[in-house]
């Protein structure tokens, strides 16, 4: 058994699995969310929803993350953008109901040696309202991202749904 043991200490730098891309999934996720919940608000302070405004929206948005490190494998960049499509439904001049979909797409760059492609399908509704110049919302977003990985031979493709709730 510890002949086994030194044996795999002695081969461990071709076992070992890279920092970044486990630590960028949920930096993606989080960064997704933020950006998405962050555009479906409307924000209108001292602007009424009854004076006449399209009910529909389309819209882009975006981010980007440069992560550095002093461990060489912890560096990584990743991008994404994407289109979001809203429906915003009065309930009255204060108050609004969203609902959206959209998608996104991006990569994610681990200092060269390696890239992931990412794609994600997303929806949710919120429900905002205005008072005396202070805003309130409630919002719930889920969806789907996959990441598809480029590295020498290898290629993976994890992928999973996310569920991000929000009280603003």
């Amino acid at each position: 058994m510890k002949r086994i043991l030194l044996v795999l200490l002695l081969f461990a730098p071709a076992l070992f699995a890279q920092k970044a891309p486990f630590a960028c999934q949920s930096d993606l996720v989080a960064d997704l969310s933020d950006t998405l919940l962050g555009d479906i608000y409307l924000h209108r302070l001292g602007v009424k929803s009854c004076s006449g405004e399209s009910p529909f929206s389309l819209e882009g948005f975006g981010n980007f993350r440069r992560r550095d490190s002093s461990a060489q494998r912890s560096r990584y960049d990743n991008w994404f953008g994407g289109i979001l499509g809203k429906i915003n439904r009065p309930l009255t001049c204060d108050s609004y109901l969203i609902f959206f979909l959209g998608g996104s797409w991006g990569e994610i760059n681990i200092q060269g040696e390696s890239t992931f492609d990412t794609n994600s399908l997303f929806l949710g509704m919120a429900w905002e309202h205005i008072h005396n110049n202070c805003f309130f919302g409630v919002a719930i977003a889920g969806g789907y991202l996959s990441q598809d990985r480029h590295y020498n031979d290898v290629h993976e493709d994890p992928q999973g749904i996310f569920l991000t709730p929000e009280l603003t």
